[in-house]
């Protein structure tokens, strides 16, 4: 009886060998090809070779072809109607493009505009923050500077700004909205210092001295005060 022996079958592979001959032909090895694709060398050497079964489930073994037809400059859409399985939309990939710069895209005059408003926010800063740090106004109208009297208590008057504290001889003088301070002092016979303090919560101290010689005089009714320059 004849014996009868099988042989595997001969796999048609124009898609392998195409990609193959075009491999060679830019002196690249298989390894190398795999590195610049990223795709594993065992990969490269399935689709070569048309062992698709090599190749991972689903879309990736039609998407290495791709890939790889690609980068070889051939023509993947042909080549993938060789891959066994319905054809799938081809994939496209975005074309690289270069980072966008923000500040570029963002127009001329809108960038002026949001320099300009950006000074506007640090001059208002700077402005808010010398308010606050700046020692208080502070104007002392009366007594006059080095004057004499005869009266036993002179009337300290003075303008600050509002919300201020003010002292006199480290005495707490009521200041009213208007920023307007009054208040009588006693006096001793002789000379007469008046130190007139002023701050705020965060600024620094400003202060006006007074000095006020007392004399007094008999002829003078007690509780009235009499201020000779």
């Amino acid at each position: 009886m004849a014996r009868f022996t099988t042989q595997p079958l001969k796999r048609s592979n124009s898609a392998g060998d195409e990609l193959q001959q075009a491999r060679q032909a830019r002196h690249l090895t298989v390894k190398q090809a795999a590195r610049r694709l990223n795709i594993p060398a065992i990969y490269i050497e399935a689709l070569e070779s048309g062992e698709w079964e090599a190749l991972p489930q689903g879309d990736y073994g039609r998407y290495f072809l791709r890939q790889y037809a690609q980068f070889l400059e051939l023509d993947a859409a042909v080549l993938v109607e060789q891959y066994p399985g319905p054809n799938l939309p081809q994939i496209i990939q975005p074309p690289k493009r270069a980072p966008i710069n923000p500040t570029a895209a963002v127009h001329p005059l809108r960038r002026l505009l949001l320099v300009l408003i950006a000074l506007a926010v640090v001059a208002y800063l700077a402005v808010a923050a010398r308010a606050i740090f700046l020692p208080p106004q502070l104007e002392v109208v009366s007594p006059a500077a080095d004057s004499t009297t005869s009266s036993p208590s002179v009337t300290v008057a003075g303008l600050t700004q509002p919300g201020t504290e003010v002292t006199v001889n480290n005495e707490a003088v009521e200041v009213m909205e208007s920023g307007r301070f009054v208040v009588a002092i006693s006096l001793r016979p002789g000379l007469n210092t008046l130190t007139v303090k002023a701050r705020k919560s965060l600024s620094r101290e400003v202060s006006v001295m007074r000095r006020v010689f007392y004399a007094p005089s008999s002829s003078t009714p007690s509780g009235q005060p009499e201020l000779v320059p």
